[in-house]
């Protein structure tokens, strides 16, 4: 178990005349996080599914910790990893060489890569950006004189930079933790490392992944068409056709897949 004691510490004292409150307020915290049943190692019943016990604990919490998934020399080698990741990082947000005036990393990327915050701050929070999720601005402490301008904030598509992070990402066990989740039929598709070093370290607000309403968006649009193809083929006389049959079995998926998007949106 990790000792949290002086990074609690640390956060708290820039909290000014609120930093004993803080302190006590994360110790709280910490305590009823330990007391909760959603942590330990991965297991598996007879038939290859996820724990049953696993599951409902994830359903109650919403989270699950996973614990010695990986051995020494995984995290090692993800340590290693991260390490030469970090010291490739631009010097600055316009730059493109490190620290030691070579190519940054990702400086030749056609995507975003590096995206950076003030330090100490919160980017996301109280914003529209990622579809205004991120609702509620997080407190923004006073960082110290010496520190940067800008600090790295996230980095995307670590894939590619780091074996050892996409060895763990197709981590046989976590893949099929999240087929017990998800169904097979799935596919993973995104990754984000959050950096947050001591004393620079921007904070990410409150939210919740996914952007349902996008979704329903593009739902009714499809279902539109289909509708509109539809009719088209009915003023054409073709309703008994191979083509008006699969419209109709389209436009029953779309509708459940709307009902269910929207049912977990409330």
């Amino acid at each position: 178990m990790i000792n949290a004691k002086r990074s609690i510490e640390a956060c708290a004292a820039f909290y000014g005349d609120d930093s004993k409150d803080m302190k006590n307020y994360l110790l709280e915290g910490e305590k009823a996080a330990l007391a909760m049943n959603n942590r330990g190692p991965i297991s598996f019943d007879a038939q290859g599914n996820l724990a049953a016990s696993i599951r409902n604990a994830y359903s109650e919490n919403g989270f699950y910790i996973f614990e010695g998934v990986l051995n020494k020399d995984e995290l090692d080698d993800i340590k290693v990893d991260l390490d030469k990741m970090r010291s490739n990082f631009p010097i600055h947000p316009e730059s493109s060489v490190d620290i030691n005036g070579e190519p940054a990393l990702g400086v030749d990327s056609k995507a975003l890569t590096l995206v950076w915050s003030k330090p100490l701050g919160d980017p996301l929070g109280g914003t529209d950006l990622a579809n205004g999720r991120h609702q509620i601005k997080m407190f923004e402490p006073k960082a110290a004189e010496d520190s940067p301008v800008a600090s790295p904030f996230i980095l995307l598509g670590s894939l590619q930079f780091s074996e050892a992070c996409l060895r763990t990402y197709a981590h046989p066990e976590l893949l099929k933790v999240a087929e017990s989740i998800n169904g097979k039929d799935f596919a993973p598709f995104n990754e984000a490392l959050f950096i947050k070093e001591p004393g620079i370290g921007a904070a990410v607000s409150w939210h919740q992944d996914g952007v349902t309403i996008g979704i329903v968006k593009i739902l009714m649009r499809i279902s539109m068409v289909l509708i509109s193809w539809r009719k088209y083929l009915a003023a054409q006389q073709l309703m008994a056709s191979g083509l008006f049959q699969e419209l109709i079995k389209l436009e029953k998926l779309i509708l459940k897949s709307w009902l269910i998007t929207l049912e977990v949106k409330d």
